[in-house]
């Protein structure tokens, strides 16, 4: 294993035998290392069945990249040993949450075409312009993985969502532009029809784009970058989808077959007319529920937790977690959790590497970890913390196993490592919390959590940052260009009430199921606000060209004009989110079913909220 080029150090049983006091150097037999507890707890299990391989790799810059290999010739030396083995620690459960990324990118993506196309030929009633929607979004999405490569950016467990979501809600437009060309009268040459049509629905579709962006581009606030690649290549792919979508359709348009057979007033239609007439005269009724509702799931959206625990994201089923869970079980914890000791003198001060002794010792007895190491292990015998030995200790230390003493000591800086369980984020924060608390050294002396581990615990509060930066900027955001687009400020209070109840609709579900804030789902308070606001623009851009006429009857004839394309892309939204939800990778399945719900729950909110607000206003 060491002879691997990106491999820094290998802590074995032969590590141990090849110190001071090994046959090489004139120590221990193995049978000695067996007995010591030290050597037991950390290298090999109770029973003397398994050994433990502590594989550190080298600082590199470009090790996302190079893990798969490293991993693979890793496996190879284990597997020529003829011995079962099991693989577990950081860089294999990221190694795999990156495979389990890419192949559920090409699974669900796969699922969502063939769902879109299946969806809308039910829709259109005709299979040519489901297939002109999808081929215009496909073009988008092959722009937007473009645009991902050329900037350096690879699939993880966030972006893999970026072509499905390009997909998806690409989609929108065209089923827009379709409908409401074959929705115009039969007068005048296709010319005519297809430019009124399409005249008729580009600003609200523009506008539904922008405000799309606007919320992708507010997870920009965040310190993550992974997050931040996620707003920023969605924001991308939906404008280049806004484009592919005018152009493809409008000139599919110019052939009969293209467009979609005229919607007939189905059933959904005519149950949506019900719900609204119903919201405009018992307005009192549908608010007060609706804030009851709001007031109730507040209460549930405040039980959210930020946590991530990457091993929970895979299934139970899955060879790394089986892994784990094997050497936990039958070895002990192996996770390590590294502390870097600052001392005030020099590191090989007697009463400093005693108090290290002691702390060690502590923690293990108040089961806060279940082994430690540092160069205290070996230095001195318990009771014999004079300066004298511990020169004489550290001088042979430096003779004869130099690499063993840098691997713990760096200046005047010690590392002390404690093996902690394979835990979430929050479980951590709370071992190293109690690590600390026990470390009682000379004055002067700082210690500091370090490694992977501590940044793990930070990523926490990074998603509540990123929740509420992102929340608010995206809430100014978008009800800002609504009241451009639609030159009304009225206009824009409308829309809130409609729009802020699924957020609160989908945290609430999110705190009451125990579904905590990860790295996947801290984007959805932003995201659902920027996609459930599409289909009020499209009601209230026609609501007002219906009340120049009358306002008696406008929220009918609204729903009579716009309502078939409201249902429709909800639908196709939804279900199409709803695939996400076969994703291997947890977080993401919750990701792709939470937006499903939301999108249910913003069809719902604007046949009842948006009716009712519009008719409390008017008696005001």
């Amino acid at each position: 294993l060491r002879a691997i080029p990106e491999v820094l150090e290998v802590r074995s049983l032969a590590s141990a035998g090849g110190g001071i006091g090994s046959p090489e150097s004139g120590g221990a037999a193995p049978e000695r290392l067996l007995a010591d507890a030290r050597v037991a707890k950390r290298l090999v299990s109770a029973d003397g069945e398994t050994a433990l391989f502590f594989v550190r790799l080298r600082a590199l810059a470009d090790l996302d990249s190079r893990r798969p290999q490293i991993l693979r010739s890793i496996e190879d030396r284990l597997h020529a040993t003829g011995a079962p083995y099991f693989l577990a620690g950081s860089g294999v459960l990221y190694d795999a949450l990156n495979r389990a990324a890419t192949v559920d990118s090409g699974a669900v993506l796969g699922a969502a075409y063939v769902l879109m196309v299946l969806l809308l030929w039910a829709i259109y009633r005709r299979i040519l312009p489901a297939l002109v929607t999808v081929g215009a979004v496909v073009v988008a999405v092959v722009w937007t993985m473009g645009a991902m490569g050329f900037a350096g950016r690879h699939l993880n467990v966030v972006t893999l969502v970026v072509p499905t979501l390009v997909l998806i809600i690409g989609v929108s437009d065209c089923i827009h532009i379709l409908q409401r060309v074959a929705a115009e009268p039969a007068s005048g040459s296709r010319r005519e029809r297809v430019v009124r049509g399409v005249a008729a629905v580009l600003w609200p579709c523009l506008f539904n784009t922008v405000t799309s962006v606007l919320a992708f581009l507010s997870l920009l606030t965040s310190p993550m970058a992974v997050i931040r690649d996620l707003g920023l290549f969605c924001a991308v792919g939906l404008v280049f989808a806004f484009a592919t979508s005018v152009v493809v359709c409008t000139f599919a348009l110019a052939y009969a077959p293209s467009e979609p057979k005229r919607s007939r007033s189905g059933a959904f239609v005519r149950a949506a007319g019900a719900l609204s007439t119903a919201a405009e005269r018992r307005p009192g009724w549908v608010l007060g529920g609706a804030a009851a509702l709001a007031v109730a799931l507040g209460w549930g959206a405040l039980q959210l937790e930020a946590d991530t625990y990457a091993l929970g994201y895979l299934p139970t089923t899955h060879r790394v977690r089986q892994d784990s869970e094997w050497i936990e079980r039958h070895v002990g914890p192996y996770l390590p959790l590294e502390f870097v000791v600052h001392a005030a003198g020099e590191w090989s001060d007697a009463e400093l590497l005693e108090s290290i002794a002691r702390w060690q010792q502590s923690v293990e007895a108040k089961g806060a970890a279940g082994w430690s190491a540092s160069i205290a292990d070996g230095l001195a015998l318990p009771g014999k913390w004079e300066q004298a030995h511990v020169d004489a200790a550290v001088r042979m230390y430096r003779t004869q196993a130099p690499a063993e003493l840098e691997s713990h000591v760096d200046g005047s800086t010690l590392r002390v490592t404690f093996g902690i369980p394979m835990q979430s984020a929050r479980g951590i924060e709370t071992a190293i919390r109690r690590i600390e608390a026990l470390a009682a050294l000379p004055p002067g002396t700082r210690v500091e959590a370090s490694g992977y581990l501590p940044l793990y615990v930070q990523m926490m509060r990074y998603m509540v940052e990123s929740q509420v930066s992102s929340f608010a900027l995206a809430f100014g955001l978008v009800f800002l260009a609504i009241g451009l687009l639609l030159r009304s400020v009225r206009l824009a209070l409308l829309a809130i009430p409609a729009n802020i109840l699924p957020v609160f609709i989908v945290l609430g579900v999110m705190g009451i199921a125990g579904i905590p804030l990860d790295a996947a789902t801290v984007t959805i308070a932003a995201l659902v606000l920027g996609l459930v606001v599409d289909d009020t623009v499209h009601f209230l851009y026609r609501l007002r060209e219906e009340e120049r006429d009358a306002e008696d009857g406008a929220v009918a004839r609204t729903l009579g004009g716009v309502g078939p394309s409201l249902i429709s892309t909800s639908v196709v939204l939804a279900l199409g989110f709803s695939v996400l939800g076969f994703a291997q990778v947890s977080s993401v399945a919750y990701f792709g079913v939470l937006l499903a719900l939301a999108m249910v729950a913003a069809l719902i909110a604007d046949l009842l909220i948006t009716p009712a607000v519009v008719a409390l206003v008017r008696r005001r």
